[in-house]
């Protein structure tokens, strides 16, 4: 009797503490590690530049980026210091009033992601990228990077163009030399150097049009030179820089939802189940008993 009970304790103990597992695994790898990934936290109620903005968070340096709010993309980029203006997208059509997919020559109101979103120029000077620092990458970890990204036409300037995002996971804010879209090399005023970077699906935007959004998703793995496999950063840089063709005519490039995501170990994954399989073997042998 008494061997009977202990065997359905140690089933019941061993079967919670693979699901305990389980959902503690699960947790970790679904909590996103950039804050206000959506640019919802903001101290403007209109579209503006975005160092003007107020996006907690997030910080851009010698770029023109802007915060647009829903249904703004087409209206103008009105900094809020009375600077220079841009006069929005070009856009064919009425824009939508409501989210989805919109029909040719139509901007939608916002992004799948919903709220506001960032529009940044990718083939003028000065060229500067959009970054956040993040905390508790875990050196050797892959990490998933998702985002939503679009692409459009400054209004009254003709041509098809090209735009994508460059994206990067660590390093150093410095400047550099990079490649547009069309092979042409630019001085770049601010951008992540000495990290791991990857390009965005290529985006061709026919004349006064747009691309819709797309789901975008890259894979990381976190790495630090001077510290050990397992240890967690202390801080590592996530940066979006904006690039297209042909230069000086206007190709803009936009980005809502960023998320970034521990990718779960298979190694991981093995375990839990051989621990489940034990649990579950436990029990068998307790109704056999």
């Amino acid at each position: 009797m008494n061997q009977q009970y202990t065997l359905r304790k140690s089933a019941s103990i061993g079967l919670s503490a693979v699901v305990l597992s389980m959902f503690a695994l699960s947790v970790q790898a679904n909590l996103n590690l950039v804050k206000n990934g959506s640019f919802e936290t903001v101290t403007t109620t209109k579209n503006d530049a975005f160092s003007l903005a107020g996006v907690s968070n997030w910080a851009t340096l010698n770029s023109y980026t802007f915060l647009e709010v829903p249904g703004g993309a087409t209206l103008p980029f009105a900094p809020s210091n009375g600077g220079s203006l841009y006069s929005g997208i070009a856009c064919t059509a009425p824009i939508l009033p409501t989210t989805g997919p919109a029909p040719s020559g139509c901007f939608p109101t916002t992004s799948p992601d919903g709220g506001n979103f960032v529009v940044a120029d990718g083939g003028a000077y000065p060229f500067g990228v959009l970054w956040q620092s993040l905390t508790g990458l875990v050196v050797g970890q892959s990490y998933e990077v998702s985002f939503w990204q679009a692409a459009g036409q400054q209004k009254t300037y003709p041509g098809n163009t090209l735009e994508q995002w460059i994206v990067t996971l660590g390093g150093t804010l410095g400047s550099g030399n990079v490649n547009l879209t069309d092979g042409t090399t630019v001085n770049v005023a601010s951008m992540l150097v000495g990290g791991k970077s990857q390009h965005s699906d290529l985006m061709s935007t026919p004349n006064k049009d747009f691309v819709d959004w797309q789901y975008q998703t890259m894979t990381f793995q976190a790495t630090d030179p001077n510290l050990p496999t397992g240890a967690t950063m202390p801080s590592t840089l996530l940066g979006f820089l904006s690039i297209g063709s042909p230069f000086g005519v206007p190709p803009f490039v936009l980005l809502d939802g960023v998320s970034v995501e521990a990718v779960p170990e298979p190694a991981s994954y093995a375990l839990l189940g051989i621990g489940l399989l034990g649990a579950l073997f436990a029990r068998r042998q307790k109704k056999c008993a």
